[in-house]
């Protein structure tokens, strides 16, 4: 049965980019994509940049449609499932994503801090697709906003920014695989930052602005004519002139 939830899981995500393809046409304009490149990706949360979230029903975030479903099966119980538009530092519509994310086995409140495995798969249409896999530390926000706010009935001392992403990477910043376009063989580093504009007990998230920062550091396609033209045996000049 597991398998089965999960199967869904996946087609609604699907699905779901599919449907905002279709109706996305800004993100139709191709762009060239440099070997060494560096880009912000942002979405506000909750707003018209949630095409679709659903999860357990049980961490005080709306389901986006309101009718969506939730994880209630065991073997996702603790997933969250978000599918987004991302815009570029100008506003406009940039990229669409799919994004997981699950607790982390790694979480120590002592030690590491409240920590979330985020999944990220990143389509700029006219380029290509980007896997982005890191993990976010939330420690900060649950015990400066979450806690404080939402449980013990004090006032949020608001706005706030919270870098939140601290690996798996040791400089602390996600793991950028380019999949597939432009992107293919690429591989970089992202950070993830939430300014979180509006907080309160009743809603809980009012505004959020997430950022992506996306940096690409290599290229596959580079380094592979290069290994090429290296592996080109040289033609002696007197073999030539024969």
């Amino acid at each position: 049965m597991k398998y089965v939830f999960a199967t869904l899981a996946g087609i609604f995500v699907g699905a779901a980019i599919a449907v905002a393809v279709l109706f996305y046409n800004p993100l139709t304009e191709v762009r060239e994509a440099s070997a060494e490149e560096s880009w912000t990706l942002a979405y506000d949360f909750p707003g018209g940049s949630t095409l679709a979230l659903t999860h357990m029903g049980q961490l005080g975030l709306p389901h986006i449609p309101a009718d969506v479903g939730p994880l209630w099966e065991a073997a996702i119980a603790n997933v969250v499932l978000n599918v987004l538009v991302l815009e570029d530092e100008n506003g406009a519509p940039r990229a669409l994503a799919s994004r997981v994310s699950v607790p982390s086995q790694e979480t120590d409140l002592l030690l590491q801090g409240f920590l979330v495995s985020e999944h990220w798969l990143i389509t700029i249409p006219g380029q290509g697709t980007l896997f982005v896999d890191g993990e976010n530390n939330l420690w900060p926000f649950i015990k400066e906003s979450l806690i404080p706010v939402k449980y013990l009935q004090q006032d949020w001392h608001g706005p706030t920014r919270y870098p939140v992403t601290v690996g798996p990477r040791s400089s602390r910043s996600a793991e950028v695989i380019g999949v597939s376009g432009a992107f293919a063989g690429s591989r970089g580093s992202a950070r993830e930052t939430y300014d979180l504009r509006r907080f309160s007990a009743a809603l809980g998230i009012e505004a959020l602005r997430g950022t992506l920062e996306v940096t690409l550091e290599e290229s596959a396609g580079a380094d592979a004519a290069e290994a090429e033209l290296a592996a080109e045996p040289s033609t002696p000049v007197a073999a030539a002139s024969q």
